[in-house]
């Protein structure tokens, strides 16, 4: 993420960006800004601004949403970094992407005319760890630098 251009974050629903604001929050605690992307104008405009060097969290619960998939792909022509956060298992967005985060969620049924629900809290700790070891990197290098002068 240091060498990075710019960073952005892209959900495939709203509990998914929901976790890329939480994202963004950690990171700028970190004094690194992340373009959270909320929806289909600005994915055309941040697709039109970004640029090679930029990296890009997708992050979908299952992977296999066709709209997300279809913007990766458009991603991955520009020769961007993919980073995606999706379940674990066999989906279309992991093999789209350079790096993969998996979780794990479970089937939920909520009602009896067969509605069910996959948690995406997994995602959470996910965001949370990278965004620790973004911090605990950057106090090393400055602690590096420090003893160097």
């Amino acid at each position: 993420m240091e060498q990075a251009g710019r960073l952005y974050a892209y959900g495939s629903g709203a509990v998914q960006k929901s976790v890329a604001k939480i994202f963004k929050n950690y990171l700028i605690l970190a004094g690194k800004l992340l373009h959270v992307i909320e929806g289909q104008e600005e994915r055309i405009v941040a697709l039109e601004q970004m640029k090679k060097g930029d990296v890009i969290f997708l992050l979908s619960v299952s992977g296999n949403n066709p709209v997300m998939n279809e913007y990766t792909r458009k991603l991955r022509e520009k020769g961007l970094f993919l980073v995606a956060l999706c379940q674990d298992g066999a989906n279309d967005l992991s093999k789209l992407c350079y790096f993969y985060f998996p979780f794990f969620t479970q089937k939920i049924d909520v009602g009896h005319d067969g509605l069910s629900y996959y948690s995406s809290a997994g995602m959470v700790p996910i965001v949370e760890l990278l965004s620790l070891k973004y911090t605990a990197y950057q106090a090393e290098r400055n602690t590096s630098t420090l003893s160097d002068n």
